[in-house]
């Protein structure tokens, strides 16, 4: 069996973009997508709050090897009764493969929170109606912190709406589409002029917006692994604003500075 060895952490950001562009493949052992709606909350408000959330085993496929196996495709929108099972994916050539052996059930979850939608059956409904399955991307509020019930532990309140559910806007709501969150990251780290055009365009001012003109003085996110999880640094996360600033979400660099482990074997 190929060696394993733990190489550089990844960011959320670089793993969203290696599943876009297909670079990121699942084989033909791994289960279908299976996390609720709500398992994809909780994996989002686990990282907002710097919870261990496990590496991921990446299988190295050589180009001589690539073309001996079958493989599929990350899913990026699951639809309940239209998109619900992987797609597979064509090889034309021999080519280096980077394979996820273990992690699948996150990853997917990370690329539909950033990249895609749920489309789950609304109870009450006939299964073969159409409109029992409404598109809902993920959003977060940034008016106020999670008021859930006592049995769910969260601070960050992040929730699959439609588009019309998410334009409740009122003190205690105001929906931000998590997928924009990538939109303000530059190339050297936060574009602060579209940040705070943002701020100003949606008087975040008046809850907390007012706290992202400074910079905090946390140094860059660390990392340090822990019996196979990677912990992210919790302070170091606000790289922007203040503590009990949830409009903070903004600037945590596109939940692209929060890294990954990974453990990486090759097929060689």
């Amino acid at each position: 069996m190929p060696a394993q060895r733990m190489e550089a952490p990844i960011t959320i950001r670089e793993a969203v973009s290696a599943i876009r562009r297909r670079d990121y493949l699942l084989p033909a052992i791994q289960r279908e997508f299976v996390w609720t709606a709500e398992k994809t909350e909780s994996l989002f408000d686990s990282l907002m709050r710097g919870y261990p959330v496990g590496s991921f085993l990446f299988w190295k496929v050589a180009p001589e090897s690539s073309q001996r196996y079958k493989f599929y495709e990350f899913m990026q929108e699951f639809h309940a009764q239209t998109k619900k099972h992987l797609a597979p994916f064509e090889i034309a050539e021999p080519k280096h493969l980077t394979v996820v052996l273990d992690g699948q059930q996150r990853l997917t979850s990370l690329a539909i929170g950033l990249l895609g939608y749920r489309a789950d059956k609304e109870k009450g409904k006939w299964a073969n109606n159409p409109k029992a399955y409404p598109k809902r991307r993920l959003y977060l509020n940034l008016a106020a912190p999670c008021l859930s019930d006592e049995e769910i532990d969260r601070e960050y309140d992040f929730r699959f709406l439609t588009d019309a559910e998410a334009q409740e806007k009122d003190n205690d709501h105001h929906w931000f589409l998590l997928k924009n969150v990538l939109d303000f990251a530059g190339v050297q780290g936060m574009d602060m002029a579209r940040l705070l055009g943002y701020i100003q365009e949606n008087k975040l001012n008046t809850f907390g917006g007012q706290a992202l003109r400074k910079r905090s003085a946390h140094p860059p996110l660390g990392a340090h692994n822990h019996s196979g999880f990677l912990r992210g640094n919790n302070s170091s996360m606000r790289l922007y604003g203040q503590e009990g600033s949830f409009s903070r979400v903004l600037v945590s660099q596109a939940m692209g500075s929060m890294p990954f482990a990974r453990a990486v074997s090759s097929s060689d």
